[in-house]
């Protein structure tokens, strides 16, 4: 049997920033402690998916960059889809 741990906070970041690339908000001191709450319980996929909803909406915007807003705002959607897959 395989069994795969949720990522740490520094690794939840890692995949935010490659699925983000270019359009990755700009690195601020502390981020792995800003974002760490909104990692809880999502796995790399969910971060992806998260990670691809906030350069959707920078894209809307006609921005090139994703902002912290958008970042927490996909975060804190995946979390609550799990949530409410739950019951």
């Amino acid at each position: 049997m395989l069994t795969f741990s949720l990522p740490s906070p520094e690794e939840a970041m890692r995949v935010i920033r490659s699925q983000l690339g270019d359009r990755a908000p700009e690195p601020v001191m502390n981020e792995v402690d800003i974002y760490e709450q909104y990692f809880e319980g999502l796995s790399q996929a969910e971060l992806s998916i998260a990670a691809r909803s906030a350069a959707k909406a920078a894209i809307m915007r006609n921005e090139a960059k994703v902002t912290q807003d958008d970042l927490i705002y996909a975060l804190t959607n995946r979390g609550a889809f799990l949530l409410d897959d739950e019951y």
